[in-house]
């Protein structure tokens, strides 16, 4: 966001370059350009409960929040190979279910998924300024141990973004027999 002084000098000026950049007059007069921004950052990863019995219901929701004020542009076929998101489960479970808050977003399981080890998900799919997606997925423990989840926004960097270092979550869960 933009400060006080910053938004006073857009209203000032008025003028919008057609490559996309926003341009103001700083305190001193001077021009200033400002480059459209993406930045995804993986706002939270949280388990349904902590631990959870084995056969019981375990879900994970990660949510991947653009806080940039540029929306992302990969192409969203799921064949393109430009994945927004990956989240992937690993442990001893079996598959539930997988949903996204987001209609922009769709996510398929990757072809390397191994059932009852694994689940990788490849998500497709565009984030607006200021926009999320919460990815949800639902497993049942088979057995005592642990089961673990990661997700990440950019996971193959294709976006030119802020900041590269806050687009992972993770989170471990302890399953009782």
């Amino acid at each position: 966001a933009l400060g006080v002084n910053a938004e006073r000098a857009l209203g000032q000026v008025g003028r919008h370059r057609e490559i996309g950049q926003r341009q103001f007059l700083d305190q001193q007069g001077v021009e200033v350009f400002l480059q459209p921004c993406i930045d995804l950052v993986a706002a939270q990863l949280v388990e349904s409960a902590d631990p959870v019995q084995a056969g019981g219901t375990l879900t994970y929701d990660f949510v991947l929040i653009n806080v940039g004020d540029s929306p992302t542009t990969l192409d969203p076929t799921p064949t393109s190979g430009e994945p927004l998101a990956f989240f992937d489960v690993f442990g001893n479970f079996a598959f539930v279910s997988r949903t996204s808050s987001n209609p922009a977003v769709t996510c398929l399981t990757n072809p390397a998924t191994s059932p009852g080890a694994n689940l990788l998900s490849d998500c497709f799919g565009n984030l607006l300024a200021g926009e999320g997606v919460t990815i949800t997925i639902t497993v049942t423990p088979a057995v005592a141990g642990t089961i673990s989840a990661t997700g990440t926004g950019d996971p193959v960097l294709l976006i030119d973004e802020f900041l590269e270092t806050n687009n992972t979550a993770s989170e471990a869960t302890t399953i009782d027999p």
